[in-house]
């Protein structure tokens, strides 16, 4: 990897929550491919996550078939308990047209990583994704390239 191609961001609106919200963001690299980002900061419930899911969704500066990387570096996971977390996972069946879309997660700590790596076992355990189309680390990089490929 030889780096970060480059990029710039083509959207970006923020999903708020009671106590904390998600920043979505297309980059548009220089040969046209497209990515989402998500940033979600302090604590947001099912619903909340459910409701910037729907945004992601329904407007047409994202859709539904972008690859995502979810930006959790700096997150303070303590707000959730585990099984609360996991319960996120549920959220997908009600998107039917993410199925398939691959879905990075970048972390920064182990606790992000173990949380995440009980979300992703617990999407692709209920069948709600292929676990071939979600991904876990800790470098930037593997998670783009991966992503976009």
């Amino acid at each position: 990897m030889g780096g970060l191609p480059d990029c710039r961001t083509e959207a970006t609106v923020e999903v708020a929550g009671a106590e904390g919200s998600v920043i979505l963001m297309v980059w548009r690299f220089g040969d046209g491919r497209r990515l989402l980002r998500g940033q979600p900061t302090g604590y947001m419930n099912r619903d909340e996550v459910a409701e910037a899911m729907n945004c992601l969704v329904e407007d047409p500066r994202f859709g539904p078939g972008l690859p995502t990387l979810w930006d959790f570096r700096g997150h303070d996971f303590s707000h959730y308990t585990g099984s609360e977390f996991r319960s996120h996972a549920f959220i997908m069946p009600r998107f039917p047209e993410r199925s398939g879309v691959r879905r990075g997660y970048l972390v920064d700590s182990e606790t992000g990583f173990g949380t995440l790596r009980m979300f992703q076992g617990t999407a692709s355990g209920y069948n709600f994704e292929d676990q071939d189309n979600l991904m876990v680390s800790y470098d930037l990089e593997e998670l783009v390239d991966w992503l976009l490929s």
